[in-house]
Order: structure tokens, then C-alpha cells, then sequence
């Protein structure tokens, strides 16, 4: 396939941004849709254009990951469409189940998800952006249903040197990536923000949230998420460990690079790895009612 195969299926982009728009397409003679990032190259710098290729390469032959039909560069623009993902955003089908249908639910999407999250990881690459707003789901029923991580924008390779800067969502995004700490990054990296997401769909705030983004920062860096009585305690208790982070005794600009980087590392190695993690999550026993915040 080729770009020049996809036209438009409307004239209004979904997604119009300073450099670049994104389209619903659609190939002409397979009919297949597909969603396409065009992007304007002058104005961007290598490392944009770097991110913009790494994302246009990351392909999977998985539901619910996205895979690339094709793409094309020349002087001026860069493009790529990826195939298109029926569904909706998870957060708003949640949100319309009801008590019962939400707690029979809940437990096998987040396997779903666990394991979609273990794919990228064998691949080689941290997906960066684990949060409601990037999960949608195609479902028949509570019980039937597809969830798809979406926007691999800040997905970037495990392993990647520092230097490359990235901008990571606050409240969601794990320690290391707030400290830009990327060489640090694995699999346990977006296992941290899978559990913020769950403690979000369950409670309906952010933990750690704060109107001052300064103290925002070192709570979500320093601090513990707090129990919430909408959690039953053996949820939270695996939440607690998915999140776990280490206590830093001055704020980071104060301390050596060598010492932030063992802080964050004690902290992530007290989190679940994808192993413990599944077999944590199946053995869970909910003893009481899962609370919901509507």
C-alpha cells in the first residue's frame, strides 16, 4: 500500500496541531480505513523528526496495537497511516456500565490490557502514555470485548539514552519518566501508569493530584498513592506495589544524577514485573463490593 492510495473519508481533520493534521482515510480500492498522521517538516527539529519515524516503524500484527499500512517522506512532509481501530475510549464505556456489569468487567480488561502492554515490552519499547484517554475498547457485551492501546507517540525503545527529552503526561506518568530518566525505563515503567489508570477508573480522581503543578511534581514523585475506601484493600494492595517509588530525602535537583538513579531504581524494583503481576492479578480475591465513583 502507498499513502496516495488513502483519501479522506472527510474534509475536517480529527486532530489539527501546529505542525501536522490527522485523518480518517481509507484506501480506494481495498476499502481498508486507516487514520493519517501528515506532518509539515519545516519547523521540526531532528529529534521531532526522529520520534516521527520510530513511531511510523512501530507495527504489530496484534489486536488492539497498532499496526502501520504504510508511509512516505519527502522534503516537505511526512506521513503515515496506521490501520483504524473501531471503538471507543474505555473511560466513557465504563462509565455506562452499570454496578454489576462494571465489577465482572473490570478484572478481565486489565488482564487484557496486561498483556497487550507485555507484547510492546518483547518488542523492545516502553509505550510512555499509559492512560485512560489512550485505551479504547470495541465491545459486544462486559463480557465480549477488544481494548486497544492507542498513541505511541512517546513510546520510545527500552534503553534509550537520556538526552532524548520527552514530555510525559503528570499523574499517570511513573517517577523516571517525570525525571526524564529514560535509560532506567522497562516494562515496570508502564505498569506504574496501568496502575494509576485502574486507581482513576475505580475512584474517579488521580491520586497525588494537586492545583500547584510544583507540588504536584514531588507528590507524584515522593509520595505513596493514598488508600481510597472505593478500593477494596486487596486491589489496592497490588496498586500499591505497581506504583511503588522510592523517598527522596532533598528534591532531585539537589542530589547527584548517581543518586537519583538509585533512588529511582530501589523504587522500581520494589514494583511488579509482568510475571508477578499476572499471576498477582488472577489470584486476587475481592472480598467486599468494588465501589464505583458515580
Amino acid at each position: 500500500m502507498n499513502v496516495s492510495d488513502f483519501k479522506r473519508i472527510a474534509s475536517t481533520p480529527i486532530h489539527k496541531r501546529k505542525f501536522g493534521e490527522t485523518h480518517f482515510v481509507q484506501h480506494e480500492i481495498t476499502g481498508e480505513k486507516g487514520v493519517l498522521k501528515l506532518i509539515q517538516k519545516e519547523g521540526l527539529s531532528e529529534t521531532q523528526l526522529s520520534r516521527l519515524r520510530s513511531e511510523s516503524t512501530l507495527s504489530f500484527e496484534e489486536k488492539g496495537l497498532p499496526e502501520i499500512l504504510c508511509a512516505f517522506e519527502n522534503d516537505h512532509y511526512f506521513s503515515f497511516v496506521k490501520r483504524y481501530q473501531e471503538g471507543i475510549l474505555w473511560k466513557e464505556y465504563v462509565d455506562r456500565l452499570s454496578n454489576k456489569d462494571f465489577f465482572r468487567h473490570l478484572p478481565k480488561a486489565i488482564s487484557q490490557l496486561i498483556e497487550l502492554l507485555h507484547i510492546v515490552h518483547q518488542k523492545g519499547y516502553v509505550h510512555g502514555d499509559v492512560k485512560p484517554s489512550n485505551i479504547l475498547i470495541n465491545a459486544i457485551s462486559p463480557d465480549e470485548f477488544q481494548l486497544a492501546l492507542i498513541d505511541f507517540g512517546l513510546s520510545f525503545p527500552i534503553g534509550t539514552n537520556s538526552d532524548t527529552k520527552l514530555s510525559f503526561p503528570l499523574g499517570y506518568a511513573a517517577p523516571e519518566l517525570i525525571l526524564g530518566q529514560l535509560e532506567l525505563a522497562n516494562e515496570t515503567t508502564d505498569f506504574y501508569s496501568l496502575g494509576i489508570t485502574i486507581y482513576n477508573l475505580i475512584t474517579g480522581t488521580i491520586p497525588l493530584a494537586h492545583i500547584n503543578p510544583e507540588i504536584f511534581v514531588n507528590l507524584q514523585l515522593t509520595h505513596p498513592i493514598p488508600e481510597n475506601s472505593k478500593i477494596p484493600k486487596s486491589v489496592f494492595t497490588l496498586l500499591d506495589k505497581m506504583t511503588a517509588k522510592a523517598m527522596f530525602p532533598l528534591p532531585p535537583n539537589r542530589l547527584s544524577k548517581e543518586k537519583v538513579n538509585a533512588l529511582l531504581i530501589a523504587g522500581m524494583e520494589k514494583r511488579e514485573n509482568y510475571e508477578t503481576l499476572v499471576k498477582e492479578w488472577h489470584a486476587l480475591v475481592i472480598t467486599k463490593k468494588w465501589f464505583r465513583y458515580q
